[in-house]
């Protein structure tokens, strides 16, 4: 039975981008849980996201980016891409 490293990077050997790859890897192991994690009730999604949004702080505060949110309306500029259907088809 292959390691998960081995599947990993056999994965990752398949994918042209490093983007691509997070997609697809994220496609396949999130996929067969989609609709039990869409259908978690709503107690139960504001735990988790309290979970995440604590652990992001945390992360935040150690890598001192807090107040990064000024640096980036600083340097970098929003492009507004507008969406059309035939993206998605």
């Amino acid at each position: 039975m292959p390691s998960c490293k081995q599947i990993v990077l056999t994965r990752k050997k398949t994918s042209p981008t490093s983007d691509h790859f997070i997609y697809e890897t994220r496609k396949k192991d999130f996929g067969p849980f989609k609709r039990q994690l869409y259908s978690l009730l709503q107690d139960i999604k504001n735990k988790i996201s309290s979970a995440a949004e604590e652990e992001f702080s945390f992360l935040f505060k150690k890598l001192n980016i807090k107040h990064a949110k000024a640096l980036i309306d600083k340097y970098v500029k929003a492009v507004r891409v507008k969406k059309r259907k035939k993206d998605f088809v």
